[in-house]
């Protein structure tokens, strides 16, 4: 017993199929998203801590100087102080290769 038809033609499929699109709602692709490698993301990771360092240096240097003294650019200097940190952290982090590809 096969499956039970939910259109009676491909007509009727398709405007179901343009409704759903102009309704916004998201289309479930068949095809699988290929799998990142973990050594990428983790480069990725390091990317992005990086970008966010360089944002909030320029976001500390860019502080009227009537803040400079206050509490937002010391919480601005500790989020820096620990980004700063966790960028060491992943430089000196060398993942194994595995699979004889060491």
């Amino acid at each position: 017993m096969g499956r039970k038809r939910i259109y009676n033609n491909a007509a009727e499929r398709q405007k179901a199929r343009r409704e759903r699109v102009a309704a916004g709602v998201p289309v479930i692709s068949p095809k699988a998203e290929k799998k990142v490698s973990r050594p990428a993301r983790l480069t990725a990771i390091g990317s992005a801590i990086k970008s966010l360092l360089t944002e909030y240096r320029g976001w500390l240097d860019r502080l009227p100087q009537s803040l400079v003294d206050g509490e937002q650019a010391s919480l601005l200097s500790d989020t820096i102080e620990k980004l700063e940190t966790m960028a060491d952290v992943l430089e000196d982090i060398t993942p194994p290769r595995g699979f004889g590809r060491d």
